[in-house]
């Protein structure tokens, strides 16, 4: 190729790139990550210039920089790849430098655009229902709620009943004369009561004994 009196090879060198004095191609050498140059005639490695916050590139040669999705962030200049958001954080923009925290009572999962599930103490009906607001849990007696509870996920203490997974009304175990129960708390004490009834016991408030040749005692419970 014929040179020009700087010693560059003829032709200006490419976007995404500078060429050195003496180099002998358009593409000599590309400008790294996380950087980028949108001019032809690059000649060092200062017209490549940081990719601002909020923005990155992730391979060497870039001529522009990209926009980090929703749910994810760059916090400085120079960035090569996007940072998600950390669970209880979000950010529904693109482009931008720092994360939201979610409002009190939600959170969300890592990388999200908006806060979808509730936090420790509060809950909601379904997780389908992104638009549903959580509510505080401790209006609702017996019940712990781990963090994205639902209705159907809601815990019940021991001692404490509900009729089934659809309802978050929930039942004092009774006690007292004549009025005991073998119940152990769960979220559906459905038919056969596995896991929410004491050991041999059944039914929507464990007093039918699983043996038939079996009776109810209070005193057995």
């Amino acid at each position: 190729a014929s040179r020009l009196p700087d010693g560059q090879c003829e032709g200006a060198c490419a976007v995404g790139h500078y060429c050195p004095s003496g180099s002998t191609n358009a593409t000599a050498h590309a400008c790294p990550a996380g950087t980028y140059n949108s001019f032809n005639g690059g000649q060092s490695v200062g017209a490549c210039a940081a990719c601002p916050s909020g923005l990155f590139s992730a391979s060497a040669g870039s001529s522009a920089c990209i926009e980090c999705d929703a749910g994810s962030v760059s916090a400085g200049a120079g960035t090569s790849r996007c940072a998600l958001c950390r669970e209880g954080q979000y950010q529904p923009l693109r482009g931008m430098s720092e994360c939201r925290i979610c409002e009190k009572g939600t959170s969300s999962l890592q990388g999200a655009a908006i806060c979808t599930v509730c936090d420790v103490g509060y809950m909601k009906n379904s997780s389908l229902d992104t638009g549903e607001a959580c509510t505080d849990c401790s209006a609702i007696d017996g019940t712990t709620c781990p963090w994205n509870t639902t209705r159907a996920t809601l815990g019940i203490r021991e001692g404490y009943w509900r009729h089934s997974e659809n309802t978050k009304v929930t039942y004092e175990c009774r006690t007292g004369d004549n009025s005991w129960t073998p119940c152990i708390g769960g979220s559906d004490a459905g038919a056969d009561g596995d896991g929410y009834c004491a050991s041999g016991y059944q039914g929507p408030v464990c007093e039918v004994c699983s043996d038939s040749n079996s009776y109810f005692e209070e005193a057995s419970a």
